[in-house]
């Protein structure tokens, strides 16, 4: 499963869409049960990953600099920080040390952070994007939504969805916060 982000990733670096097989070799080369399921395979042997292309792309810098291992890791320090201070802003200092010591102390955090899983990303984008939406200013929600915009495509739209779905139904909830729905949905239009 991870390591159809990383083919697609390997794929985008080396300037292609996809991958490409002599069709011979295809059963050979990708078990059976995978394709449709990790891998769509034409008949021409041309092979994609079936995810949502936002992590391979994210993954394409690192993969092009043959150190495709480093994004996770990275991503997975941004959410520590990001936890650090979106748990400040709501409870304290308190609930900030405890909400990172949780976290770190996480066998699934640390799992996916050392590898090529896309919930690390998932899970910093959204924290960026509430971390975004709890800024004063327009400038700031906007932001926010070009992050979710970001999230929505890592590997599947739900993930995001789900989460951002409370929050902008906080804000179309008052009448006095439509000016920061209305800049958070312009920020998701890319």
């Amino acid at each position: 499963d991870e390591y159809t982000m990383l083919f697609q990733a390997e794929a985008f670096a080396a300037g292609k869409l996809g991958g490409q097989f002599p069709p011979p070799l295809v059963p050979f080369l990708i078990p059976p049960w995978f394709v449709g399921y990790f891998f769509d395979v034409a008949p021409d042997g041309t092979v994609l990953g079936v995810y949502w292309p936002g992590f391979s792309l994210l993954l394409t810098p690192f993969a092009w600099l043959g150190t495709p291992w480093l994004l996770n890791p990275l991503l997975a320090a941004g959410c520590v920080l990001l936890v650090w201070k979106v748990s400040a802003e709501i409870g304290g200092q308190a609930a900030a040390g405890w909400a990172v010591l949780l976290a770190i102390a996480s066998p699934e955090f640390l799992t996916n952070g050392l590898s090529y899983y896309s919930m690390t990303a998932h899970l910093f984008f959204n924290l960026l994007f509430v971390w975004l939406l709890m800024r004063p200013g327009l400038l700031a929600v906007f932001a926010a939504g070009f992050v979710g915009s970001i999230a929505l495509v890592l590997h599947q739209p739900l993930s995001h969805a789900l989460f951002a779905l409370p929050w902008i139904a906080w804000l179309a909830a008052s009448r006095a916060r439509w000016p920061r729905l209305v800049a958070l949905g312009l920020g998701y239009l890319p």
